[in-house]
């Protein structure tokens, strides 16, 4: 009886694991891009906001700020998508947009985050931070 209930144990431990496993790679069916991994070592997201066919991010890193709009539809087909920054007191934005295969961005710039747009076809976000 207790070989039983270790085995059944085991086979339901197996499946956690395996599932815990498979689960990175499911995380990442929508593309291999991620928020912090495109803006770099030590960023981490503050805000994120849902666009038709993609989602932008704003990231920080101490003084530095980084906005990056990922697409979440069309992956590796090229349609317009565009992030951009304005830092507080800054002279304009700063703005990545064009036809991209999977991201815009990243627009990093050291300063207070004053604003964030993402724009992904007809859609667009902004927001102040």
């Amino acid at each position: 009886m207790i070989r039983r209930i270790l085995r059944t144990a085991g086979v339901v431990l197996g499946a956690a694991v395996l599932a815990t496993a498979l689960a990175p790679a499911v995380a990442h069916a929508a593309g291999p891009y991620t928020p912090a991994g495109l803006c770099g070592p030590g960023f981490t997201v503050k805000r994120q906001a849902a666009l038709t066919g993609a989602t932008v991010y704003q990231l920080s890193n101490g003084p530095w700020q980084c906005v990056v709009t990922i697409k979440t539809t069309g992956l590796g087909k090229p349609t317009y998508v565009g992030a951009g920054l304005l830092l507080r007191g800054g002279k304009g934005w700063a703005l990545d947009d064009g036809t991209y295969r999977y991201y815009a961005g990243p627009v990093k710039q050291k300063g207070a985050c004053g604003s964030v747009r993402g724009l992904s076809g007809s859609s667009a976000k902004s927001w102040t931070c």
